[in-house]
């Protein structure tokens, strides 16, 4: 099983300076708000089981959570709290399923793929939203990120840090 932990808090803190302050509007609901980029930071952890699929192939099961902090020059702007269940295939494009919630309870849904390397890499992964409740009922859009991850200690354990992430949203 590979294990994997977190980046440096700086490298956190660096990703996440620039956030557009459209953002307010996915986080904390701005009335009028209906689309919008963001850049932000996440933040998660989880656990991961895996199987040999075969000599060269190894297929993965994770389940993670987490928080976004959305940023701007002057500070926080709000943060959504993540949960997420994904398969991981050495052979295939990684595919997961997230949900964000909102401070106020709303939620967001997303697919999400790409590829998180085993080990102290950077991985590529791309995210679109397909719907929600509340106001993000109908919620399009999509993001990107690179995360790193590393080995920590803690059983089928990882944790991993974005450094960069950024996107898009809009509701009808």
């Amino acid at each position: 099983m590979q294990r994997i932990q977190g980046t440096p808090r700086v490298a956190v803190l660096l990703a996440g300076v620039a956030a557009l302050v459209v953002a307010v509007g996915l986080v904390a609901g701005q009335a009028g708000a209906d689309s919008g980029t963001f850049d932000s930071t996440w933040d998660i952890k989880g656990t991961a089981r895996q199987v040999e699929f075969g000599p060269a192939r190894l297929i993965r099961t994770a389940r993670h959570t987490g928080t976004i902090a959305f940023r701007s020059g002057t500070g926080l702007v709000g943060t959504v709290m993540t949960s997420c269940v994904s398969l991981n295939d050495t052979g295939a494009r990684d595919t997961g399923r997230c949900v964000w919630v909102t401070q106020e309870g709303a939620k967001l849904f997303s697919e999400i793929s790409g590829k998180l390397p085993p080990g102290g890499e950077s991985g590529e992964v791309v995210g679109t939203f397909v719907g929600g409740t509340g106001r993000f009922e109908r919620v399009s859009g999509s993001y990107s990120l690179n995360w790193v991850a590393r080995p920590n200690a803690e059983p089928d354990g990882f944790a991993a840090q974005t450094v960069r992430m950024s996107g898009s949203w809009r509701t009808p």
